[in-house]
C-alpha cells in the first residue's frame, strides 16, 4: 500500500529532487500509468511523510543523498504537498477531489462512493435495498410479496 504522498524519483541524477515525478500522491501505480513512466527505470519510489520524513526505496547508502536533496528543495511537508497539489491538478478535474467526487460526493458519471446515483440508484437500476423503481427485486420478486 502506498503512503502520502507517493511520488517517483531518478536516483542516478545528479540532484533527484530536480527529477521528482507525481500525479497520483496516493498511488505510484496511478502515477506510473497517468505519467508513462518505464517500470524498468530509471524511476525509483519514494515517500514524503507528513511528520516530515523522506523515503526512498533504495539502498541506504544513495537514500540519504536522494531525502537530502528533496529536503532542500521542499524542506517541509507543507512545502512538498503545494507543490504536488499543482503538478496533479491536469489529473484532477475542476471541483473534485482525489478521488475524484465532487463536494456532493458523486463522481463525473454521477454515482456517489457505494455506486449510487441522485435518485439512489445503482447503474442496474436498483436501489440500496436491492429492488428497481417498480419495486421488483434483482429475481423478479415484487417488494412485500
Amino acid at each position: 500500500m502506498c503512503r502520502y504522498i507517493s511520488f517517483f524519483f531518478d536516483d542516478s541524477s545528479d540532484n533527484p529532487a530536480d527529477t521528482v515525478r507525481v500525479a497520483c500522491p496516493c498511488s505510484h501505480g496511478r502515477t506510473e500509468d497517468w505519467l508513462k513512466l518505464n517500470p524498468e527505470g530509471p524511476y525509483t519510489e519514494g515517500h514524503y511523510l507528513p511528520d516530515g520524513v523522506v523515503e526512498c526505496r533504495i539502498p541506504y547508502w544513495k537514500s540519504a543523498r536522494a531525502a537530502n536533496s528533496i529536503l532542500a528543495k521542499w524542506p517541509t511537508f507543507a512545502d512538498f504537498e503545494s507543490w504536488v497539489r499543482i503538478q496533479t491538478q491536469p489529473f484532477y478535474p475542476a471541483g473534485y477531489d482525489r478521488d475524484g467526487y465532487d463536494r456532493r460526493g458523486y463522481n463525473s458519471e454521477g454515482y456517489d462512493r457505494d455506486g449510487y446515483d441522485e435518485d439512489g440508484y445503482d447503474i442496474w437500476g436498483y436501489d440500496r435495498w436491492g429492488y428497481d423503481e417498480e419495486g421488483y427485486d434483482r429475481d423478479g420478486v415484487l417488494r412485500g410479496d
